[in-house]
């Protein structure tokens, strides 16, 4: 397995989507975005905060939930 390290400690260990290298990927992807080629915002279909995070599981359950979703610390 290969670990990519990103600031602040944080780790980038793997993707169910594919292989990825964060140096050079995530500026690729931010300019897109900042260049209004890559709409991250339509790809969220819902953001929980910490404290609503037990609702997940039922919003799946039920269907409401279908999508990408954030978790907001």
């Amino acid at each position: 397995m290969v670990y990519f390290t990103l600031s602040s400690e944080k780790q980038f260990i793997s993707s169910i989507g594919g292989a990825c290298s964060p140096d050079k990927d995530f500026p690729k992807y931010l300019k897109s975005f900042d260049d209004g080629l890559l709409d991250l915002n339509k790809m969220v279909t819902e953001r929980y905060v910490l404290v609503d995070i037990n609702d997940v599981p039922k919003a799946l359950e039920t269907g409401q939930l279908a999508e990408r979703w954030i978790l907001v610390f």
